[in-house]
C-alpha cells in the first residue's frame, strides 16, 4: 500500500465516518484513473520523456501541498485531497509509460525477466 495512502487514511478516518473518508477520497481515484488513461494517448503526440518529467512535477506539487495541511483547519482536508490527488494523477505518466518502455526495449528472449520488474 502507497505511503502516502496509509497516512492519508490515517489522518481522515481519525475525524470522519469511513463513508464520507471513501467520498473524500474519491478525487483522488478519479485523478489517477484518468491519468492512467490519458498518458498513453498523450504519448503518441508527445515524447514520453516530457509526460513523466510532468507527472514528477504534478507529483512534487502535491507533495508540497501536503506539507501545508493544518489539521486543526477545516480547509486542510480540502488541502490534503488536492495534494493527494496530485500525486497520483503525476503517478499516472510513470507509472505506465516507464514500464511500456521497459518491457518494449527489452528483446524477447528476456522478456519474462524484464516483465517482473
Amino acid at each position: 500500500m502507497d505511503p502516502v495512502l496509509k497516512i492519508f487514511v490515517m489522518i481522515v478516518t481519525d475525524y470522519l465516518t469511513p463513508l464520507r473518508t471513501a467520498v473524500w477520497m474519491l478525487p483522488a481515484v478519479a485523478a489517477q484513473i484518468i491519468s492512467f488513461m490519458m498518458s498513453p494517448l498523450l504519448a503518441r503526440r508527445i515524447r514520453p520523456a516530457y509526460l513523466i518529467g510532468a507527472g514528477l512535477a504534478f507529483s512534487v506539487i502535491g507533495l508540497f501541498l501536503l506539507t501545508q495541511v493544518n489539521v486543526n483547519e477545516v480547509s486542510g482536508f480540502a488541502i490534503l485531497v488536492t495534494g493527494y490527488a496530485l500525486i497520483n494523477f503525476g503517478d499516472g505518466p510513470i507509472m505506465t509509460l516507464s514500464t511500456n518502455m521497459i518491457i518494449g526495449l527489452t528483446p524477447h528472449e528476456k522478456a519474462g525477466l524484464a516483465f517482473t520488474v
